[in-house]
């Protein structure tokens, strides 16, 4: 129950592996009721985002692959503090049925 190494040592992780607070994870859904178009409509996003070389994983079905009849895929975005303005302009523009998670609570 040592809390103060516990937050000690998760900081130092924390900076080594670039998770937050020092980088920034977004969680990129996309939902459709159309299993094809959700995975189809998710490859074309991570096409466009893989253009501007940043960590970013292909799209996967998360833990619960669907939730009130509509089918999930995500990807994960691992970027610095400061989120590029090309990138933030490309997340705005999004289709519909997207969403923009900035630094998550759970990746489920």
């Amino acid at each position: 129950m040592d809390y103060e190494s516990f937050f000690l040592d998760e900081t130092v992780n924390r900076k080594k592996f670039d998770f937050p607070p020092f980088a920034r994870l977004i969680r990129l859904e996309f939902k459709h009721t159309d299993e094809e178009k959700c995975k189809n409509g998710s490859q074309e996003i991570f096409n466009e985002l893989a253009k501007f070389k940043i960590n970013i994983s292909p799209p996967y079905i998360p833990l619960i692959p669907r939730l009130r009849h509509r089918y999930r895929y995500q990807m994960i975005i691992k970027t610095k503090r400061d989120i590029p303005n090309e990138l933030k302009d490309v997340l705005k523009a999004l289709p519909s049925g997207w969403i923009v998670d900035v630094d998550p609570i759970n990746l489920l």
